[in-house]
C-alpha cells in the first residue's frame, strides 16, 4: 500500500500515507483505476484509427472499436449509488472536515 500510494498515486510525503484512513485510499485508488481506463481508450481509439485508415483488406479488420481491442470498461455494468451509502459518505465526510478543521 504505501509504495503504491508514494509510487502511482504521486503522494510525496510518508507521513499523509500513514495518515491516510482505508476509504480515503480506496476512493484514490478507484480515481487511479479511472485514469489508466481513460488513457487506454486513448490508446485504443489511436490503435483504431490507423487499422481502419491504412487500406487493409476489410474482410480481415475488425467489425467495431471493441471487438480490436477489449477493455474492462466495456464489459461493465453501471451501477448507481443507494440513498444509503449517500447519508452514510455525506456524515463520515462531515466528521472528515471537522477534523481537518480542528487540526488545521
Amino acid at each position: 500500500m504505501i509504495s503504491f500510494a508514494c509510487g502511482e498515486l504521486g503522494i510525496m510525503r510518508l507521513d499523509d500515507v500513514l495518515d491516510m484512513s482505508f476509504a480515503e485510499f480506496q476512493i484514490r485508488l478507484f480515481a487511479y483505476k479511472r485514469i489508466q481506463l481513460k488513457e487506454w481508450e486513448k490508446v485504443r481509439f489511436m490503435g483504431w484509427c490507423s487499422t481502419i485508415g491504412s487500406h487493409q483488406d476489410p474482410k480481415k479488420m475488425p467489425k467495431n472499436i471493441n471487438a480490436f481491442m477489449p477493455l474492462d470498461l466495456d464489459n461493465k455494468k453501471v451501477t448507481k449509488v443507494s440513498d444509503a451509502m449517500k447519508e452514510r459518505f455525506l456524515e463520515e465526510y462531515k466528521t472528515y472536515l471537522t477534523q481537518v478543521n480542528n487540526n488545521g
